[in-house]
């Protein structure tokens, strides 16, 4: 537990308590990176806002729940991106089980390394070529490259199996190092 993570316990305790001023001190640490989280699973600022006021609306409602295994910022992150892919859904159709049928049990061949995506000078560049993607090829090369999480994870979060997951990322690598070369 980092020396933050303390203060942090505290801060919650007395946002459950319904103290505003701790809710406004939580919320103006963490709601631009969690926008920013939520924008690159959208791709939309405006939804990526409400999505940011939601999740913390309903982080304070149910900050009781939080059971201080995981920091409260990772906690409130996969809120923010349970609350994205939900709204990603709902706005556009967007099915990540469809996707499951169509690719194939591929094993990974692409030969490409993440250092290639994350590189400080093309960070930027890499990022805007990730969000010029498409659904799902962005939000998965978004949760796995730039938000962290591997694959068991996303496929908790989106419901892709294994192979479909691994295999979305390989395709959006390889459409990445062609937009970026």
């Amino acid at each position: 537990m980092s020396n933050n993570e303390p203060k942090m316990s505290i801060l919650i305790d007395q946002c459950i308590a319904g103290n505003r001023m701790a809710q406004l001190q939580v919320y103006n640490k963490y709601s631009t990176g969690m926008y920013n989280v939520s924008h690159r699973i959208v791709n939309d600022s405006a939804l990526a806002e409400d999505v940011m006021q939601e999740s913390f609306v309903s982080a304070f409602a149910k900050a009781h729940t939080w059971s201080r295994t995981v920091t409260f910022g990772a906690w409130l992150k996969r809120i923010v991106v349970n609350n994205s892919l939900s709204e990603l859904r709902k706005n556009k159709n967007v099915s990540f089980e469809s996707y499951d049928a169509q690719l194939h049990d591929e094993s990974e061949q692409d030969g490409i390394h993440d250092e290639a995506i994350t590189g400080s000078t093309e960070a930027q560049r890499a990022l805007a070529a990730i969000n010029s993607l498409g659904d799902p090829t962005r939000t998965i090369m978004n949760l796995y490259l730039v938000e962290g999480y591997d694959h068991d994870e996303i496929v908790e979060i989106t419901g892709v199996s294994h192979a479909s997951s691994r295999t979305i990322l390989s395709r959006g690598k390889n459409k990445i190092r062609k937009l970026l070369s």
